[in-house]
């Protein structure tokens, strides 16, 4: 299976972001491997998921670090402007 990465953003992944949606126990992990290839990461979380939720992070996971973090806004159009108002003009490669 052929690697596309380079096709779909280049050589230079340090610009595009990668939406990490409610990143709780596997998307956490997930969240990682993606920073890891050197990934900017914006974390959405559902609306309504509870604060004490979202610390609780796996130890291996601690160091993760988003660009950006926000909650999911009353209609799927403000979640999305949100969304793309916080890449600050980074392209939005991936919703996970």
């Amino acid at each position: 299976m052929q690697n596309n990465r380079k096709a779909i953003i280049g050589n230079d992944s340090s610009n595009a972001v990668v939406v990490m949606v409610t990143p709780y126990s596997t998307g956490v992990n997930f969240a990682k491997e993606i920073s890891r290839k050197g990934f900017q990461l914006i974390c959405l979380w559902n609306n309504g998921f509870a604060e004490e939720m979202k610390l609780h992070i796996p130890l291996s996971c601690s160091d993760i670090r988003y660009f950006a973090e926000l909650e999911e806004a009353e209609s799927l159009q403000e979640t999305a402007q949100a969304v793309t108002e916080a890449a600050q003009g980074r392209e939005i490669v991936a919703v996970v």
